[in-house]
């Protein structure tokens, strides 16, 4: 989950049609889950952090040199 439209819109209908929801928000940068946390916090789900950012570095490091 970004926070963004698409993922808060989409989080927002399907808590509206009942589901159990949560938020899930990849770290692949740099800190990137305020506005996913925001919109957690404003719908009232639990949302989580998975830190993947030195896994994502290093297949994108091995996908950009391999296609040099």
């Amino acid at each position: 989950m970004s926070g963004g439209v698409d993922s808060s819109t989409v989080a927002y209908l399907l808590k509206q049609q009942g589901y159990d929801i949560f938020g899930v928000t990849m770290k692949t940068f740099k800190d990137e889950d305020s506005d996913a946390k925001k919109v957690c916090d404003d719908l009232g789900i639990e949302h989580y952090v998975l830190d993947v950012r030195d896994e994502f570095k290093k297949k994108l490091l091995i996908t950009l040199l391999m296609n040099i």
